[in-house]
């Protein structure tokens, strides 16, 4: 119970003219947080985020005095200060308590965590008066708190709470209890006692018991309210709620012991289920359980999640004791008091999210295991009080009015501890209260069904994440999945105040607005599986959005989809996804599905309609979404197999909060046969990276118009064609963006300390420029109006682009494809080489310098870029290398880019950034390393630094007289994400390694004998450790000598004896090849840009994916908005552009070799 705090008396007071300020008495030592847990906690501030508020007392003097009270707070990520305002007149000359509660601040009432670290009170007033008193008070009357106010209990048992009462009246009160009756209540409680008095400041403890009586069923239970009134006034009235719940047999948050039984007579009769139930067995079957992880701050790798609910699943279906006993020894271990989670805060190894599915399983498995009785209460009372702490965690966290995935998965969590406790106070916080499972779901779902953050990853995780709590719900009489919510109205995704954008404190390039319009006025959980089943493909998979690859909706070890949906709303559309499902599921899996045309006729028949055929979603038709932004366009040629019909997609529309990437107007996908070209992740370095907001997110690794190789900044876009057609099909997106340097070095996580320890965390050196702040955009331009229309025809897309600003910039296309097998003009056109450079650019705001090794070209005329990209059978060993391009058909696809417009334009291709190894195992090209180069047993020169991508030392060193020089290095180890070490790649190399003679000559090291002690030879001179080309921060070294170390716990040492050399000098390099082996699938960096700055530009680009044999013969663009195909055959088409910027249009006539017009589609009839 917390206490009232005199400010005046208790915190450092400095009195001024007309202002009182009150700072709390921080200790001058120590860092600002301190974690507990996952969540922060201050010595530097004061918690008030439990207080009602402010009680000021006042001496007015004169009339209408205004009164401006300031509280300033510690934002918990950024350490900034901020500052919320209250005003108020006072209209007569008196003694005034004023009461001001936290809403009458400028701060949303749902964001009670803003007021956790509070450090100063300012009060300001003007006129003749004087503050006499200033409080935070707990309450304004009484308060009254109860630890645990739901409990459930037998028939004939009795509920017995305690509740503490305290007096924050500031004087001596009589107290009375009752219990309050709505009219339909059948138990009384007993409160004893029912009445009292306390002194100002004095608590008691009131005892109250609820019988339960034998007409409420198991999971019943009823909301008995307790009031307590001062001296008779109810204004100083306070109440509390508390829950009586009739017992409920375990288990039923997955499944009843009903449901259980059906899934293992599933398991028995039907083969299909067998080979996940065979993954159950290979994960619990030879686990055995351990105690905390020794020396660590979680207690378990989250990855132990999984042998749990592998052994809670195989008792639920065979009652095999050997399974519980695995799952009662483990939740032992993680409830030890020393060692386990009261100890410790921390379940698993990551982050909070991954916190929340640990937790969630935890209390899947706990409710399998009581069925089994083989806890005693001694032990149940141990893991209750696990659950507690964490219960408490998790509603303080969702507390700040956020709406995201990670809050989905925490309070579900919460909500499942809750309901294994059969404490009906938390369920019903969590699901129903602040932050909890429906606002969520309403505040975090756009109109059109998508969840905000705008991933078929994380609407895929959020959907299946509030079915379960729908499923977990279920015995207990609440039916959430069939539900329909109403929907808000404002803009933004989290919370805010007095209607403005999201006022949580997120960066600003971490806009959560809901952009796109509505629709719909009430939505329910269907929606987000109904929302991308007409985006998914004749596999079942659908392309990549933001954060998210190429995604096959299936089922997952512990996460159901479609076939839970399927269960709770019988939707024919589901089937088609259903029957491509790679892994059934036994626990919700069904096991004769239906056809779809059977299906669909019966719901027919149960909706009153006349049957009739219909085309399943997932048969090729053309979708949009305006909400999440997507505009998917597929040919629709008749006699094709749905895989060789062309499918390319537009992006637009929401951004998606710190998931969202920059690119509106984006060609995010192309797919054919089966296979992707390109996703949102395919240079994917992982979250913990600083290139993960720097560059993988930014929009030079897009295909789309670039400007000034900066960021487009996200703002507001239109849809403003589509057009399904049969021939021709077509869309266009227009926008006006503002463009900026992507934030310096990616996001401050405030979880390391500044710019060089995030570097040095990552091991990723790089010469940081002092002049730009850390996290910050800068350099942003005025609005830039963009505008793409894309068609697609039978045989190649093609794509009009039109930019302008106010003033000249630097536009370019970028494209982003693997396999790039060279530049060729066509006709009367030129290519000229004009030179390479290291990096894209050397501009030090620009995320373009991690593209590197660039070469670059003068074109005149159309030219043809070709890509060949081969997919590999094994595409998840691919992943294993975040290449990240998943579920595609093995083989070729062949990819032209054509370049028809402008007719002069500068072209340059370069090495990708791309992170060859797992992010979140560490296990790329990001070495530690030291140097040193002796000559004649003395030092002359070292360094360390960390070498990647970038990264490279240059060495200059006098030989003059000298006869022997050795070249030493170390190369040092990382830790991947779960603290595991790991032994870094071998990948360092002296790249310029020559000596000078006097006479000029530049000898190489590598061809001058030599001796080497603990060096890894790799392929030899030249080589890189895989055998490919050996590039050090963009630049060949043809004569590059390995040096990675064989043991990284000592030197690897070069010796030359250089006697008779007449050497005068060394010129030498040492780096990181960080782009291994074989680079002929590697995915490059394409661009054409504008021969100079312009303020406005257009492009014509025509792309033609194909698997053999190309179909296009010549492209020939007559101006900016129109361009001729030549096709093999000798027939033409002409796609031609009416460029008007509320309704743009597109025009396709074809004609044969002769000239004839043999067919004409425009998208002016739609």
């Amino acid at each position: 119970m917390m206490n009232t705090v005199n400010l005046l008396q208790q915190w450092i007071v400095d009195y001024e003219d007309g202002k009182a300020s009150m700072c709390f008495p921080s200790s001058a030592t120590g860092n600002l947080f301190q974690p507990k847990g996952f969540l922060s906690v201050s010595d530097k501030a004061f918690d008030a985020s439990t207080y009602a508020g402010l009680r000021l007392t006042f001496t007015t003097a004169t009339a209408n005095t205004t009164i401006t009270v300031a509280v300033s707070t510690l934002d918990e990520h950024s350490g900034q200060v901020r500052t919320a305002h209250a005003s108020f007149t006072i209209a007569s000359s008196s003694q005034h308590a004023i009461n001001l509660a936290w809403g009458d601040f400028d701060v949303p009432t749902s964001n009670r965590a803003y007021w956790r670290f509070v450090t100063q009170v300012s009060v300001h007033w003007n006129g003749a008066a004087q503050l006499t008193d200033a409080e935070l008070c707990p309450a304004f009357g009484l308060a009254a708190t109860c630890d645990v106010r739901g409990r459930s209990i037998q028939i004939g048992d009795t509920a017995e709470y305690d509740i503490t009462v305290s007096n924050c009246l500031g004087k001596a009160a009589c107290v009375r209890a009752c219990q309050t009756y709505y009219g339909w209540e059948s138990m009384n409680a007993q409160i004893k006692p029912q009445t009292f008095c306390l002194q100002p400041g004095e608590r008691t403890v009131v005892h109250v018991t609820v019988p339960m009586h034998d007409r409420i069923v198991p999971g019943g239970r009823e909301r008995t309210t307790i009031r307590f009134v001062a001296d008779g006034d109810s204004d100083t009235a306070v109440q509390i709620e508390l829950f009586t719940m009739r017992t409920m047999p375990h288990p039923y948050i997955v499944h009843t012991a009903e449901g259980w039984s059906d899934v293992a007579s599933r398991i028995a009769a039907y083969p299909k289920f067998h080979a996940e139930v065979a993954d159950w067995h290979q994960l619990a079957d030879d686990w055995t359980p351990k105690p905390t992880a020794e020396g660590e701050a979680y207690c378990y790798p989250t990855q132990v999640e999984n042998n749990l609910m592998a052994c809670a699943y195989l008792y639920a279906v065979t009652a095999d004791n050997s399974y519980a006993d695995k799952i009662a020894q483990f939740l032992l271990f993680f409830a030890d008091e020393k060692r386990g989670y009261p100890a410790r805060l921390r379940g698993c190894h990551q982050s909070f999210v991954q916190e929340g599915h640990f937790f969630q399983h935890l209390a899947i498995a706990y409710d399998v295991v009581l069925s089994a009785g083989i806890l005693d209460d001694s032990q149940q009372s141990r893991i209750n009080h696990c659950l507690r702490l964490y219960i408490g965690m998790v509603d303080d966290c969702i507390a700040s009015g956020g709406i995201s995935n990670w809050v989905v998965s925490e309070l579900t969590s919460a909500l499942f501890a809750a309901l294994v406790l059969q404490d009906w106070s938390m369920v019903d916080r969590f699901v129903y209260g602040t932050c909890g499972t429906i606002e969520q779901f309403r505040y975090g779902t756009l109109n059109d069904g998508w969840w905000h953050e705008c991933s078929i990853g994380y609407n895929t995780w959020v959907s299946s994440e509030f079915l379960m709590t729908a499923q977990a719900l279920l015995p207990f009489g609440e039916d959430l999945a069939h539900r329909k919510f109403a929907l808000p109205h404002n803009m933004s995704v989290s919370a805010s105040y007095a209607c403005e954008a999201d006022s949580v404190g997120t960066p600003a390039t971490w806009v959560c607005l809901k952009w796109g319009g509505n629709v719909h006025e009430t939505i329910g959980f269907k929606a987000l599986f109904d929302a991308p089943l007409k985006f998914i493909d004749w596999r079942g998979v659908m392309f990549g959005v933001n954060d998210s690859d190429e995604k096959k909706i299936d089922t997952t070890h512990w996460n159901p989809t479609y076939d839970l949906a399927y269960r709770f709303y019988g939707d024919p559309e589901y089937i088609p996804v259903m029957e491509r499902f790679d892994n059934p599921d036994p626990v919700f899996g069904i096991p004769e599905l239906p056809s779809y045309a059977e299906a669909l006729h019966a719901r027919a028949i149960i909706d009153g309609r006349t049957p009739e055929s219909s085309p399943a979603r997932l048969s090729g038709r053309n979708a949009y979404s305006d909400n999440i932004g997507l505009a998917m366009l597929r040919s629709q040629t008749p006699g094709r197999e749905q895989r060789e019909q062309i499918q390319a997609t537009l992006h637009y529309g929401s951004h998606g909060g710190a998931h969202g990437h920059f690119d509106i107007t984006d060609l995010l996908s192309i797919m054919r046969y089966g296979r992707s070209l390109f996703n949102p992740e395919a240079n994917w370095w992982g979250y913990d990276k600083f290139m993960y907001k720097w560059h993988v997110q930014a929009s030079l690794t897009k295909n789309m118009v670039n400007v000034d190789d900066k960021m487009q900044l996200p703002a507001d876009s239109r849809r403003t064609l589509f057009y399904s057609g049969k021939a021709l099909q077509a869309a266009a997106i227009d926008t006006a963006c503002e463009w900026a340097y992507a934030p310096y070095l990616g996001m401050d996580y405030g979880d390391c300390g500044g710019i060089q320890e995030r570097l040095a965390k990552n091991h990723m050196s790089f010469p940081v420029q002092s002049s730009l702040a850390y996290a910050q955009i800068s350099g942003t331009t005025e609005p830039i109006r963009q505008q793409r229309v894309m068609a697609v025809t039978d045989d190649y897309i093609v794509v009009f682009d039109a930019v302008s600003g106010d003033m000249p910039h630097q536009y370019e296309t970028t494209w982003q494809l693997k396999g790039l097998r060279g530049i060729t003009p066509l006709r009367e056109g030129k290519l000229i080489d004009t030179g390479h450079t290291a990096q894209y650019t050397d501009n030090p705001a620009s995320d373009g310098q991690v593209i590197t090794d660039c070469q670059w070209y003068q074109a005149e005329g159309t030219t043809r870029a070709s890509f060949e990209n081969t997919f590999d059978p094994n595409w998840l060993a691919s992943e294993k290398t975040c290449i990240r391009s998943s579920y595609n058909e093995p083989g070729v696809l062949h990819t032209d880019v054509y370049t028809a417009w402008p007719l002069h334009n500068v072209q340059v291709t370069g090495q990708t950034a791309s992170y060859y190894g797992w992010a979140a195992d560490n296990s790329g090209y990001n070495i530690p390393l030291r140097w040193q180069v002796d000559v004649d047993g003395e030092t002359q020169a070292h360094g360390a630094f960390d070498g990647w991508i970038l990264g490279r030392d240059n060495i200059h060193i006098d030989l003059t007289g000298a006869s022997s020089i050795t070249l030493r290095c170390t190369q040092g180890d990382v830790t991947a994400e779960n603290g595991a070490p790991v032994r870094t790649p071998d990948s360092i190399f002296w790249g310029k390694a020559e000596l000078v003679t006097a006479d000029g000559q530049h000898l190489a090291l590598a061809d001058i004998a030599h001796t080497a002690t603990n060096i890894a030879p790799g392929y030899g001179p030249g080589k890189d450790y895989k055998g490919g080309r050996v590039t050090i921060q963009g630049e060949e070294f043809p004569n590059a000598i390995p040096a990675s170390p064989i043991d990284h716990d000592k030197e690897g040492i070069l010796t030359w004896q250089i006697d008779g050399l007449n050497a005068v000098s060394l010129e030498a390099c040492i780096g990181v090849d960080a782009i291994p082996g074989d680079e002929s699938q590697n995915r490059m960096f394409y661009a054409v840009r504008a021969t100079k700055p312009t303020p406005s530009a257009r492009f014509i680009t025509v792309i033609e994916p194909y698997e053999a044999t190309r179909c296009i013969r010549n492209v020939q663009a007559s101006s900016a908005q129109e361009v001729t195909v030549t096709l093999a055959g000798g027939r033409s088409q002409t796609i031609s552009l009416v460029d008007d910027e509320e309704k743009p249009a597109v025009c396709l006539i074809e004609r044969s070799a002769d000239g004839t017009v043999l067919r004409k589609e425009t998208s002016l009839n739609q």
